[in-house]
């Protein structure tokens, strides 16, 4: 792997592959490099083995939001429990553009997050326009918010506790390796 920088500064991974071209008579005539840029998976590497390694100290929540978002290359990560009423999130870490913010509580009602524990799937993933879907979720309007990614955490009777989301102000995909860091995020 090589790594270096963009133009723009942000660290670039490149794996490379170097395949001779020999000529019809065995000389060699030169050699083509190939690069795929492997940055995202590379990212996401590091971060499943921050995330399972038992030697790795990542027992508070801010240091599993910012490693989830840095693999995940978005806006912010929270990791919130449903109130004694199951009526709002209490956040216990909300990493933002960079930085750890202050916590706080959110009324569960129209918002993603309510989706993502209500619904029987272990994640709830919103592509693109995340607020025409919920429109009555000011946080995401008020961040600018495009897309949304979260992982119910339950307990062994199925019940909702909290959740463990990613939002980000571009579209994001559908991956199943992002799909499988969140939910081993979401178990830690």
């Amino acid at each position: 792997l090589l790594h270096g920088r963009r133009r723009d500064g942000a660290p670039l991974i490149l794996q490379c592959s170097l395949l001779p071209i020999i000529e019809d008579d065995g000389h060699h005539a030169r050699t083509v490099m190939l690069a795929t840029d492997v940055t995202s998976r590379e990212r996401l590497r590091q971060a499943y083995v921050a995330l399972v390694n038992p030697g790795t100290d990542l027992g508070l929540f801010p240091d599993i939001c910012r490693v989830v978002a840095t693999a995940l290359a978005c806006r912010g990560v929270g990791i919130g429990r449903l109130s004694e009423d199951r009526a709002r999130i209490e956040l216990l870490s909300f990493w933002l553009d960079g930085a750890q913010q202050t916590v706080f509580s959110y009324d569960l009602v129209g918002t993603p997050c309510e989706d993502c524990l209500r619904c029987g799937d272990p994640l709830l993933i919103v592509e693109r326009d995340v607020v025409g879907r919920f429109p009555r979720d000011h946080m995401l309007q008020a961040l600018s918010l495009v897309s949304f990614r979260g992982a119910a955490l339950r307990d062994r009777e199925g019940q909702g506790l909290g959740l463990l989301f990613a939002v980000d102000d571009k579209p994001c995909r559908d991956d199943a390796d992002e799909r499988a860091l969140l939910q081993v995020a979401a178990q830690r």
